[in-house]
């Protein structure tokens, strides 16, 4: 029996259906008062979703935020929730930071339907990054969309030196140190900060900047306070910055979501 049954089971018959009520209603006024506050933020997506008529903007956003207000669902998978309701087949994307190409092949997934259009370019500076990503592209892409994905053993602050300005429909940054990897290899808060000025430049109007920020290694906080910083000096005219993370998970990573208007 789940910890959640357990507790249920010892609530009292005759004021079990009151208690419930009453905590559903609270839980219901959190979740909407914390989507009041997040759909405004990602209200410009509105005219994105064209191409997926199933669900609107608002029912997108509220399946993300509850998964993870409620679930406390990963946060790689809060991310590509939200990928899905910013990129169309078709998109050229940018995964800055490949690490072992999870994100790199469901940026593939979302944009290449057919070998003519859609692309993915794919940036990491260690060559285990770059081998583990061809390897895994490989094998699970069929040959001519793999054609579609170009990997680059490239610092992601390199990013707007391979495409050209607001050619980009979405760049996601996963920082801090490759899964499996050497751990003393990690982004660092300067060439990240950077790098994040560069996807700045190449987003396209109604394009993403993704970022997930990793703060319990050493320097990984650093790491977000800069880019924190940064983007919160994005001018609110031209940029809509969001950011969400677990209050009582202290070492879970941070998500930013930067939409350029």
């Amino acid at each position: 029996m789940s910890s959640r049954a357990s507790v249920s089971n010892l609530i009292c018959s005759s004021r079990r259906p009151a208690m419930v009520a009453a905590a559903g209603g609270e839980l219901q006024r959190k979740l909407q008062g914390l989507l009041g506050w997040l759909l405004p933020v990602l209200s410009n997506i509105q005219m994105m979703f064209g191409h997926d008529p199933g669900l609107n903007t608002e029912r997108k956003v509220e399946t993300a935020v509850t998964d993870f207000v409620l679930d406390g669902s990963k946060t790689t998978s809060i991310a590509h929730k939200v990928w899905r309701s910013v990129v169309r087949p078709g998109d050229t994307v940018i995964d800055a930071t490949c690490g072992n190409g999870h994100d790199t092949l469901e940026l593939a997934r979302l944009v290449i339907q057919d070998e003519n259009a859609g692309f993915v370019i794919g940036l990491d500076l260690q060559q285990s990054a770059i081998d583990n990503t061809t390897s895994l592209l490989d094998r699970e892409l069929e040959p001519k969309k793999r054609g579609k994905v170009n990997l680059l053993q490239l610092c992601h602050s390199q990013l707007d030196k391979i495409v050209d300005e607001a050619s980009v429909r979405l760049v996601c940054f996963n920082l801090g140190y490759q899964p499996g990897g050497d751990k003393s290899f990690i982004t660092r808060a300067e060439s990240t900060v950077s790098a994040v000025r560069a996807a700045a430049k190449v987003i396209q109007p109604q394009g993403l900047i993704s970022i997930m920020s990793y703060v319990g290694h050493p320097g990984g906080q650093e790491e977000f306070e800069a880019v924190r910083e940064f983007v919160a000096s994005l001018p609110s005219s031209d940029w809509v910055c969001s950011h969400l993370e677990w209050t009582n998970r202290p070492l879970c990573p941070h998500l930013i979501f930067v939409l350029r208007k």
